[in-house]
């Protein structure tokens, strides 16, 4: 299968080698999806960490994907925006993909107006602790259409 006719539906984070792969980087590797959404090899198997595309961009229209950390502007819904940070992350309960908003609290739908993709949680550990929380997070209702 040649790099520009793999689907876009995924990139994975290296094990070994601690390095990110683009879905291009994968099929040089050998590492295509199967019908069933698990990996398969060409050669030899090598541990990679899947992402998955979620179906939304951000607003310059960079991809994001599983485990992707956001900077958001949120409506209050009084006339202001306060910023907030969240993670794409597969919500089996629903079935969608949705960015959690771990600091967001009362069981609400948050309006984002902006959504801007600052990284991830493999490349980017220094922006993990913006998004763990010990409160239930929430989606974002303008990331969900």
């Amino acid at each position: 299968m040649k790099a520009s006719s793999f689907p876009r539906v995924c990139r994975a984070w290296n094990l070994d080698t601690s390095e990110m792969l683009s879905p291009e980087k994968l099929v040089t590797l050998g590492l295509t999806i199967s019908p069933d959404g698990l990996p398969a090899y060409r050669d030899r198997p090598f541990p990679v960490v899947l992402m998955w595309f979620s179906g939304k961009v951000d607003h310059a229209g960079k991809h994001i994907f599983e485990g992707d950390i956001c900077k958001v502007e949120v409506d209050t819904g009084f006339g202001s925006v306060t910023i907030d940070y969240g993670i794409m992350r597969w919500n089996e309960g629903i079935g969608a993909f949705m960015l959690m908003i771990p600091s967001a609290v009362g069981g609400h739908m948050l309006n984002v107006i902006k959504v801007e993709l600052l990284g991830n949680e493999f490349e980017n550990a220094e922006l993990v602790p913006l998004v763990k929380s010990d409160e239930p997070a929430l989606e974002s209702e303008s990331m969900n259409g």
